[in-house]
């Protein structure tokens, strides 16, 4: 009898998850700043994660030798899928509640979406520092961003 054997996954790209991240990114922006946001923020989404993956590869070294740069990326694509909930819920408060906190929920989502990622980077065997603290300072920042861009693509548009 022959012995039965487990073949490995075929790797998926993470073009879709990022797209995915992007169109969450979008729906946020559109929410929080209208058509303006809408354009810019997945823009600056794209930016932002494209910083963070490449910081994590600089900081995470044995991750990155073990694992390779697309596990790096996949886990920083898989974390910020964090952002469907609080995208939902803006959505949610915004049209059927009328409240105007799409901007609160943008700015949790985003780093919950960090701590995600961290969460993602030490299971790929990232450090303490650089595989978990590095994505909340990178989504601190892109919270800090999306914040900024948001309050002068008001100010500049109306």
């Amino acid at each position: 009898m022959k012995a039965a054997t487990i073949s490995k996954p075929r790797k998926a790209g993470n073009l879709g998850r990022y797209v995915t991240v992007l169109a969450f990114l979008a729906g946020l922006g559109a929410l929080c700043g209208g058509a303006p946001m809408a354009v810019f923020g997945p823009l600056l989404g794209a930016l932002g994660l494209l910083v963070l993956v490449l910081a994590l590869a600089l900081f995470n070294p044995a991750a990155r030798r073990a694992h390779g740069f697309s596990a790096i990326s996949g886990a920083v694509a898989g974390g910020f899928a964090m952002l469907l909930p609080f995208t939902v819920l803006a959505a949610v408060t915004s049209w059927w509640l009328h409240w105007d906190v799409a901007q609160a929920f943008a700015s949790a989502g985003l780093m919950a979406a960090g701590a995600a990622t961290g969460s993602e980077m030490v299971k790929l065997g990232g450090g303490r520092f650089a595989g978990s603290v590095v994505p909340m300072l990178g989504a601190l920042a892109l919270s800090l961003a999306w914040m900024l861009l948001t309050g002068w693509l008001a100010a500049v548009i109306r």
